[in-house]
């Protein structure tokens, strides 16, 4: 036999990985046979080759082993992206005025509406309602939102509905450096979203399959409406919702902020943390099971797999908990047949058989951060709690945890700065707050859930006691947030990222071999993460800019010098989620400047009201904002010129009479106008080969200047 690896899967899964990351960035010509061929060659290589002459052939046979696993890797990629599939609702040229679709999932009230996913079925021409053999049969997914008034709520996981209408590729982000919503969607296969009204659909029959997905969706609901009326607060119930089973739709905004500036957000997603308590609990549960021969272990096991997967599958499957399923399975597995196993060699392999069912996991930001932070407390809390050395049991239970978090937070740390572009000063203090709390949470939430089958009135009172700890915990992430300092916002790239992750690496090899070479790699790492920073340092000096930004029904403008920046506009929710990453990004401290505060000329910026009009001047390039119902008036004896012409909140009609009052050289249509007067302002300019920027169809409008 062929040992080609001493642990497989530490070598066979980053190879896979590679084949799906080319499978996914990129389209070789390769055709399934080559991998037939590279097989048939294994094959022949390890089942006709005579023993004695194996060793000569263990280098082109791990090779071709190796290319195996990468093809495979990259061919399940391929067929896993549903865009490329021929009948994909993407690539279909006919027309339609209707479709068919299975609901996938119970919509989840977001915001003011209603959201769920479907599967399309079957696309229907308007003349075709009645004759089914001019159906098109398609595929592929769709996101529907639904006003929050309207009745969505009502159809359930598995419902056939028709739909009037055709879906609409999901747009590309609006704004710099905005979260990529379309990018996040077509890693789960969505590419097409539409938005419906009462009238556009209609049920055409209710779910009749029975199956696992099926059940398990309908247990989900009922748990949540027990946690849901059981505990009467909904800020703490939707904590509850969020540690135990994973649904995040009742999650206070306020909540959500405080728990990612402290770095305890990782609680309210179902995770390793949680599905390790449950295996923990059950563990001393069946200690008595252990003692019955031969079959006791094998019964116990069998038991806690089966209610971890249970669970895994009520918590929606998420890739977090899919990780710790998975790789808690093997655990299990390995204890009862008492194999020597090594945990790397584990958690790889988990990560293989996950990404062999949906390879589209390795790109969720939960699924990478999962295995960073398990990674990091394996190899890294030993040596983390070797520092301190408490005799006193509480200290060192305490200092314990602060380890596992210090473990988890720097193995996560690049990647966190990447995604978040913030760091949580106070992680460790919080942790400690958090993690045993998560654990009474947990125990409390499942305890109310069960009790809310068996016993309901008890459930009340059950419910009563969880609000009441998780009173408790925010009442304490609230006070770490305020300690001055809390959160820092960081900005790195993606080289930056990987440069991050070079120098940490090269440290802890230097420990452990003490050969002063990395000590070498580890200072390369620094310099050239420090060269990065100066050079984008040195850009964001030099920027002089005018960013006209696109928040739906609001007016946002930056105006930019060097590290120095000050924003025209509301500070409230949405432009924080649109308009903040572009600050982080760019390094800049902002100023807001609300509406209804514009401040006096100074040395730095000149905003002033004139005749009702907003007037602005910026390194040389006057702008006006008509941010009032504008006609044709006689306050203006001449033209009056001007860089750049604003018009917002659909202050004006036409553009004629402003033709005959400014001399402009570009017309911008923020993003405060409704979208159909936009359009037509922007058909007029067409007309009338004005130069413009209609934000609402267009996005974004940043205007660099050059100082003369």
């Amino acid at each position: 036999m062929l040992r080609w690896v001493p642990y497989p899967f530490l070598r066979i899964t980053p190879i896979f990985i590679a084949g799906i990351l080319i499978g996914n960035y990129a389209s070789l010509s390769l055709s399934i046979a080559y991998y037939i061929t590279l097989l048939l060659l294994y094959l022949v290589l390890i089942g006709a080759t005579p023993k004695r002459y194996v060793f000569y052939i263990s280098l082109p046979a791990g090779f071709t082993a190796l290319s195996i696993i990468f093809l495979g890797g990259y061919f399940l990629m391929q067929a896993k992206q549903e865009n490329r599939q021929p009948q994909h609702l993407t690539n279909v040229q006919h027309e339609f005025d209707y479709y068919t679709a299975t609901v996938l999932e119970t919509p989840q009230r977001k915001s003011q509406v209603f959201r769920t996913v479907v599967s399309v079925n079957s696309l229907i021409q308007t003349d075709s309602l009645q004759q089914g053999d001019q159906t098109v049969w398609a595929s592929g997914k769709v996101m529907l939102y639904q006003p929050e008034e309207d009745s969505m709520s009502l159809l359930q996981f598995g419902d056939q509905i028709l739909i009037k209408g055709k879906p609409q590729i999901i747009p590309s982000p609006a704004n710099p450096h905005e979260f990529d919503y379309r990018q996040y969607l077509s890693q789960q296969n969505i590419y097409h979203q539409q938005y419906l009204s009462a009238t556009h659909w209609i049920l055409m029959a209710h779910s009749s399959e029975r199956s696992v997905l099926s059940l398990a969706n309908f247990l989900r609901e009922k748990c949540k409406h027990i946690l849901l009326t059981s505990i009467p607060h909904l800020e703490s119930a939707g904590i509850a919702l969020a540690l135990t089973l994973g649904i995040k739709d009742y999650l206070a905004d306020t909540i959500r902020e405080s728990y990612a500036a402290t770095g305890a957000m990782h609680v309210l997603a179902v995770s390793g943390l949680h599905v390790g308590i449950i295996y923990l609990v059950l563990s001393l549960l069946l200690k008595p099971l252990l003692y019955i021969p031969k079959a006791g272990r094998w019964l116990s096991a069998c038991i806690c797999i089966t209610a971890l997967w249970l669970y895994a599958l009520l918590a929606g499957w998420s890739p977090s908990v899919l990780r710790a399923a998975t790789m808690f399975t093997f655990i299990i597995i390995a204890q009862t047949t008492r194999w020597q196993t090594n945990i790397y060699n584990t958690l790889a392999a988990s990560a293989f058989f996950l990404l062999c069912y949906d390879p589209l996991l390795i790109f969720s930001v939960g699924f990478q951060l999962s295995y960073l932070a398990v990674t990091g407390i394996v190899y890294l809390q030993p040596k983390i709690y070797q520092w301190l050395d408490f005799h006193a049991w509480i200290p060192d239970k305490l200092w314990s945890l602060t380890a596992v978090s210090l473990a988890a937070q720097l193995a996560t740390l690049p990647v966190s700065l990447y995604y978040f572009h913030q760091f949580p000063v106070y992680f460790w203090l919080s942790n400690l707050l958090v993690i045993p709390a998560a654990f009474v949470i947990l125990s409390f939430g499942l305890l109310t859930i069960l009790s809310g089958f068996l016993a309901s009135a008890v459930t009340t009172i059950i419910g009563m006691l969880l609000e009441k700890m998780i009173g408790f915990v925010n009442k304490g992430i609230a006070l770490i947030e305020q300690i001055p300092g809390s959160t820092w916002h960081i900005y790195i790239d993606l080289p930056q990222m990987f440069l991050l992750y070079g120098f940490l690496i090269a440290i802890l090899v230097l420990i452990h071999t003490r050969n002063f070479r990395y000590m070498v790699q580890a200072f390369g790492c620094v310099f050239l993460f420090v060269g990065l920073n100066f050079h984008r340092f040195y850009h964001q000096n030099q920027q002089r800019s005018i960013t006209f930004y696109h928040v739906n029904k609001e007016s946002h403008v930056d105006f930019t010098q060097g590290l120095t920046n000050f924003h025209l506009g509301d500070f409230n929710k949405k432009a924080k989620h649109h308009i903040t990453p572009n600050h982080i990004q760019a390094g800049v401290l902002t100023t807001w400047i609300e509406s209804n505060a514009i401040p006096k000329e100074n040395d730095r910026i000149a905003l002033q009201k004139i005749n009702n009009l907003l007037v602005g001047v910026w390194h040389g390039k006057r702008v006006i904002f008509i941010q009032e119902p504008f006609e044709k008036r006689k306050d203006f004896s001449e033209k009056v010129q001007v860089d750049i012409l604003v018009v917002s909140n659909n202050a004006v009609k036409k553009l004629e009479p402003l033709q005959s009052i400014f001399d402009f050289s570009l017309l911008v249509i923020d993003s405060s106008n409704q979208t159909h007067w936009a359009k037509k302002l922007a058909k007029e300019a067409d007309a009338s080969n004005i130069s413009y920027h209609a934000v609402p169809q267009q996005g974004s409008l940043t205007i660099s200047i050059i100082d003369k």
